[in-house]
């Protein structure tokens, strides 16, 4: 280091993000800073190293081989800034921590109050703030600190990417299927499914993952879908199908998180009587999202343990 000084931190996870991100823009968003601001720190820590570590292209920069580098460094040394203070707040004792988890909706309303159930037995020294979030979101603020662990999902054949600093942790399948009022349903619904071409139908808005997952799966059918209703209020179109007022294509949590949660259900899966619940179309994944330094956090890994137990699937 020049002048034996240290360099400063938060500007070294300045350069880190942008070697994640790719832009100066980027990284000031993921960081919550004013683009000046990010190029103002960029500036003071290529002084004190002494190397030029970034050259501007067009209205952004790039990083040099020396920028490379010490990014790599600055990645090390944050997840070592995470891990002490994951140590000085000792896990072995009982001191008050606030958990911070976002979550999206559905996942949301089905966790209510199982987790914070299960953190009062386990761990009464945790407390847990729940943000409901839509999961692009929620990944965006956890890489800003703003969150502890995010709950995401992913859709068959559309993948989640996540910045490097990020890690997936698996929790749950959750089986995506048609929702209609039993008087409505034909014979064999599944074989012969002309009838659905002749119902309206609640869907998502067009460009959400839920939507475009079910318009791949109707054209793949030859079956056009007319939306009655459309909302990004899944369990609105759940009432919606269950009143005989429209067909819907759900993940099968939001069945769970409405009526084994309110007691409704007639079985371990949350169906009503007089809601027709198909058989498995296809699945989705609901997965949770840590920093990859607060993997060894035990009070996240007891959030996580908890989370991977309320699997809808074991009923």
């Amino acid at each position: 280091m020049k002048g034996g000084r240290v360099y400063d931190l938060k500007r070294l996870e300045i350069l880190y993000e942008i070697s994640n991100y790719g832009s100066l823009v980027a990284a000031a968003d993921v960081l919550g800073y004013d683009p000046s601001t990010v190029s103002a720190h960029l500036s003071k820590l290529q002084a004190e190293v002494g190397h030029t570590l970034y050259e501007k292209s067009g209205r952004g920069v790039v990083l040099t081989a020396r920028g490379q580098e010490l990014a790599q460094y600055a990645g090390q040394m944050l997840a070592i800034a995470e891990r002490a203070r994951i140590a000085m707040e000792n896990p072995a004792t009982t001191t008050p921590r606030t958990l911070r988890v976002a979550s999206f909706n559905s996942a949301a309303r089905y966790a209510v109050p199982q987790i914070f159930e299960q953190l009062e037995k386990r761990a009464p020294h945790l407390t847990l703030e729940l943000t409901q979030l839509e999961a692009e979101r929620s990944i965006s603020e956890l890489t800003k600190h703003h969150f502890d662990v995010a709950v995401a999902e992913e859709y068959e054949g559309r993948p989640v990417s996540l910045p490097p600093s990020l890690t997936r942790v698996e929790l749950w399948q959750d089986p995506i299927v048609i929702v209609a009022s039993q008087s409505v349903v034909t014979a064999q619904p599944l074989k012969q499914m002309g009838w659905l071409a002749e119902l309206p139908w609640c869907m998502e808005p067009v460009g959400t993952q839920l939507r475009t997952w079910s318009d791949a799966f109707l054209t793949a059918r030859n079956i056009r879908a007319v939306p009655r209703f459309v909302s990004t209020d899944l369990s609105w179109q759940l009432q919606s199908a269950y009143g005989g007022h429209a067909v819907a294509i759900l993940p099968h949590l939001v069945l769970d998180a409405i009526y084994r949660v309110e007691g409704q259900a007639s079985s371990s899966r949350g169906v009503p009587q007089g809601l027709w619940v198909s058989e498995p179309l296809g699945k989705r994944t609901v997965f949770a999202v840590i920093r990859k330094s607060s993997a060894t956090d035990p009070a996240i890994s007891t959030i996580l343990d908890i989370l991977r137990e309320m699997d809808p699937a074991r009923g």
